[in-house]
């Protein structure tokens, strides 16, 4: 005799064994969730600083220490897999100037290294507030610094105010300069006292007491009628009477004091 009553039987069992394994799996994830995310396991308990020599370490401990203080929901946690460094990263670059590179490591369970990278100074750039500065391959001004001996010096004779991490010069003009110092001071054994960059010329004073006004453009022929003029027509002994040589134009013209 058919007993219906049975097989229901079975399928309620079969639905409380599916809600049952359900239930354990959401435990399980949650409990997965909360080892990752709220563990003091894996909670960041210390920050190791590689690198850093001119920047205070201090500074990017502290900048560290805000950023990686997160909220989920209504729950704080400094969980080191529940981090974004890219934002970290950006915020230090902007802040500290010096810095060139930043490299993050998570060091399971709970360290965190930096790896910093620091600028290198191609030269230093003079302001108008009488302040030099260290000055990147981008033309960006990221220390107050003081001038030594063979230090690549560059200023500029428009009126602009400046701050650490702003952009001084185009890279263009930098790369230009860097050119026209290795032509002159390796090349033609012609030491330079300083780079001036203007509007519409740029302006190089020899230490001799002389100055070179180059366009802000293509140099390459520059130099050339610069090396000819000074191994043919302007003799070593007489370039201290030199005021000044004019590349700007087709022709080359160089006038004594």
């Amino acid at each position: 005799m058919y007993k219906p009553k049975k097989h229901k039987k079975n399928k309620s069992f079969l639905k409380n064994q599916i809600f049952s394994w359900l239930v354990l799996f959401l435990i399980f994830l949650a409990g997965i969730f909360y080892l990752f995310c709220f563990s003091s396991v894996f909670q960041i308990k210390k920050i190791e600083i590689l690198g850093s020599q001119k920047v205070f370490q201090q500074e990017i401990q502290n900048m560290i220490k805000s950023q990686i203080k997160k909220k989920i929901i209504f729950w704080k946690t400094e969980s080191i897999f529940f981090q974004n460094f890219k934002e970290t990263n950006k915020l230090l670059l902007e802040k500290i100037p010096a810095i060139e590179e930043i490299v993050f490591k998570r060091n399971l369970p709970d360290n965190l290294t930096v790896k910093i990278v620091e600028k290198k100074a191609i030269g230093k750039y003079y302001a108008r507030n009488g302040q030099y500065y260290s000055l990147d391959k981008n033309g960006v001004i990221f220390e107050i610094a003081e001038p030594e001996q063979d230090d690549l010096i560059v200023s500029s004779r428009d009126p602009i105010s400046v701050n650490l991490g702003q952009k001084v010069l185009k890279k263009e003009n930098l790369e230009m300069i860097l050119k026209i110092q290795n032509k002159i001071e390796k090349d033609l054994k012609i030491d330079i006292k300083e780079f001036v960059v203007e509007s519409e010329k740029l302006t190089v004073k020899i230490s001799e007491e002389w100055e070179v006004y180059f366009p802000l453009e293509e140099i390459n022929l520059c130099l050339t009628k610069l090396q000819l003029l000074l191994e043919k027509a302007i003799a070593s002994e007489k370039r201290k009477n030199l005021e000044y040589i004019d590349l700007r134009f087709t022709k080359a013209y160089y006038k004594y004091k």
